[in-house]
């Protein structure tokens, strides 16, 4: 009867406690009867424990406490007092319980984790390093014990003892993954490069079959500047995978003369007309050079990249990515056409990606597309509804059409989503100004432009359309003037301002200042309205022969201007 009293005893202990504090070989072992001191000790112990359930601290230390009273050696009321303490934040006294249960039974291993969990807690990160060394020592099979050391060594930027940490978990473990990624880690962050480079060869080494390590080895090395071991990783990959394309790429790369990017590019192209290799990573390859590209402007280097672009969409002509890129370098190129129909056919494909909508209507914008405008802009729109360029764009169009009601409707629309985005408040109140102008608004036109003026009053944008505004209605406006001498005192104008100045001066009598913008505008980015506005100009200065040619390339270019015949039929009438 007292057997199974002290067993269910204990049996209800572990439930309430889910730990063993007690080994159960010692309880079965013993063939006494318990004093009546054991059975109060043991019922206090179980008591506490259920107050420490409830969370009353207080008296859950008292129990334990009065236990130490009786019996200081008793390890287990030491451990749970030292446990309560620690839930109020006692650390000082929950390290010194604590400690008392250790000497009791060093071996312990849950006493020894509480000390841990107490040092860290208390913020003393060495001393919890201290413990787990011994539970490393105790438990050695335990993967846990080491990864707990190595978070706490990389806390603490102790690198020369992490690594002795990575040696034994390699030595009871095994190598793994983890450890050598962290082991190449340490070294490489203390600039041991060959020993960072030996730990990830020794990974390729015990993997032989997995290339995803001999890509990684090969990466470091030539980062390094180890091109023949990064080289001969490649030819690894390739011995096991011959028609790997990560592999054939990296190696075509190798091979590539320094300073020679366009032969390289020749180089490749058999890589990139091949429709069996992954197009994501023919487009990594070439994001590098498409980003020099847009830097260097570089004609030659352009071609190159259109060359590459154009195979790719022959060797994956459903990917929308590809004819993106494609567009990109033709863009930059200043093809606009082709890069609008190469925009267009990757939304075809794919209309998730806002940023090929948004690169497709700036192209738009610039090509003077307006009708197409519109149109991919209410596409945009169903898949975007929440965007305020797209619905500027549609009111830039709109407005250009001459369908200004509509334009104001959609650009209030835009207004709405501009937040905080100060340029975007500004483009779509200046294009408001002028669609409420146009409408007869002048009150509401003139707010806005305020508005814009209000959020940056050197806006070029905003002074050369308020600007344009008064000098429609009043001829010689002075306040006209003065925005446009502020405007072309910032410099570096974009010729889009440019022309709206030289609109502004043409309609302020200002004939010579006028042609001087309007020289910017033909030499960047010439077309029929420009070369029109250029031949008026000159009409004026008396240059009627100018006047004639400007005027005819603007009827070769496009030029809807009525009066465009008129004017070349009979100059002197104008």
């Amino acid at each position: 009867m007292n057997f199974i009293f002290r067993f269910s005893t204990f049996l209800t202990f572990l439930v309430l406690t889910g730990v063993v504090l007690v080994c159960p070989s010692a309880i079965f072992s013993q063939t006494t009867r318990p004093t009546a001191s054991q059975v109060t000790i043991e019922k206090k112990l179980i008591d506490g424990k259920k107050y420490i359930l409830l969370g009353d601290w207080e008296k859950a230390e008292a129990l334990f406490r009065a236990i130490l009273e009786e019996d200081v050696q008793n390890s287990a009321a030491c451990y749970e007092l030292s446990r309560t303490l620690a839930a109020t934040g006692d650390y000082s006294n929950a390290i010194s319980y604590i400690h008392k249960a250790i000497r009791i039974e060093p071996d312990n291993e849950w006493y020894l984790l509480m000390e841990a969990d107490i040092r860290e807690k208390s913020g003393d990160l060495f001393a919890t390093m201290e413990m787990y060394d011994r539970l490393m020592a105790l438990r050695p099979e335990k993967a846990h014990y080491y990864e707990m050391q190595i978070s706490l060594c990389k806390k603490t930027g102790d690198e020369e003892r992490l690594l002795k940490v990575l040696d034994q978990y390699e030595n009871n473990r095994g190598l793994t993954e983890s450890i050598t990624r962290t082991r190449f880690e340490t070294l490489d962050g203390l600039g041991r490069t060959d020993d960072a480079m030996a730990a990830l060869h020794k990974l390729t080494v015990v993997y032989p079959a997995n290339t995803d390590y001999k890509f990684l080895a090969a990466s470091y090395a030539r980062k390094t500047g180890q091109e023949e071991k990064a080289k001969q990783y490649y030819k690894d990959v390739l011995a096991i995978d011959p028609q790997n394309s990560r592999a054939k790429l990296a190696m075509a790369n190798s091979e590539k003369q320094e300073g020679d990017v366009v032969g390289y590019l020749k180089s490749i192209s058999p890589v990139m007309s091949n429709p069996g290799i992954d197009p994501d990573i023919k487009i990594k390859e070439l994001i590098p050079y498409v980003v020099d590209f847009s830097k260097t402007r570089d004609t030659v280097l352009g071609n190159a990249l259109v060359g590459l672009t154009g195979q790719l969409i022959n060797a994956h002509p459903k990917e929308a990515k590809v004819f993106a890129i494609h567009g990109d370098v033709l863009s930059i190129l200043g093809r606009r056409q082709p890069a609008i129909e190469a925009y267009t056919q990757s939304t075809v494909l794919n209309g998730s990606v806002y940023t090929v909508w948004e690169q497709l209507l700036a192209m738009l914008v610039d090509q003077r597309s307006y009708d197409e405008l519109i149109r991919q802009s209410d596409l945009a729109i169903s898949n975007f509804p929440n965007q305020a360029y797209l619905y500027y764009t549609s009111g830039v169009g709109l407005y250009k059409k001459e369908r200004y009601r509509e334009a104001i409707e959609v650009l209030n629309e835009a207004l709405m989503m501009t937040g905080r985005n100060a340029g975007q408040k500004i483009a779509v109140l200046n294009i408001m100004g002028l669609a409420y102008d146009e409408a007869g608004d002048l009150e509401k036109s003139s707010s806005a432009f305020e508005s814009a003026l209000a959020i940056d009053p050197k806006s070029p944008e905003t002074l050369a359309h308020y600007s344009l505004m008064l000098s429609r209605r009043i001829s010689q406006s002075e306040k006209a003037l003065s925005m446009t001498e502020k405007a072309l005192a910032q410099g570096n104008l974009t010729p889009m301002v440019h022309e709206i100045l030289a609109e502004v001066l043409y309609n302020q009598k200002k004939y010579k200042e006028a042609y001087t913008s309007i020289q910017e505008v033909l030499k960047a980015d010439p077309y029929g309205n420009a070369y029109n506005l250029a031949g008026d100009i000159l009409i004026k200065l008396g240059n009627t022969e100018e006047a004639v040619v400007m005027w005819q390339k603007a009827l070769d270019a496009g030029c809807t201007d009525p009066m465009l015949k008129g004017k070349i039929s009979d100059p002197k009438a104008q």
